[in-house]
């Protein structure tokens, strides 16, 4: 999807994905190469309680693996790339 928005033009494409690992960040740097990511700093629990109260908790394990899996600083400081 993203490929198609740039061939068809667009000069600028939002994404919205956890991409909670380094390596998943790298894919979009891999592909695109001019990217910038906006870090929004979300506690697991409060993602829980969000698909709790949504009737969405089949996705709290799946929130709770990729928590685990995160190697973003608890900080909110980035690992990689650089946050604008």
């Amino acid at each position: 999807m993203v490929n198609a928005l740039f061939k068809a033009g667009h000069q600028t494409v939002i994404v919205d994905a956890t991409n909670n690992t380094a390596k998943r960040r790298a894919e979009w740097f891999n592909r695109f190469g001019n990217v910038k990511l906006k870090f929004f700093h979300t506690l697991p629990e409060v993602c829980a309680e969000r698909a709790r109260q949504t009737g969405d908790a089949e996705i709290i394990p799946i929130i709770e693996r990729m928590a685990s899996e995160s190697d973003w600083e608890s900080s909110g400081a980035v690992l990689l790339p650089q946050i604008e």
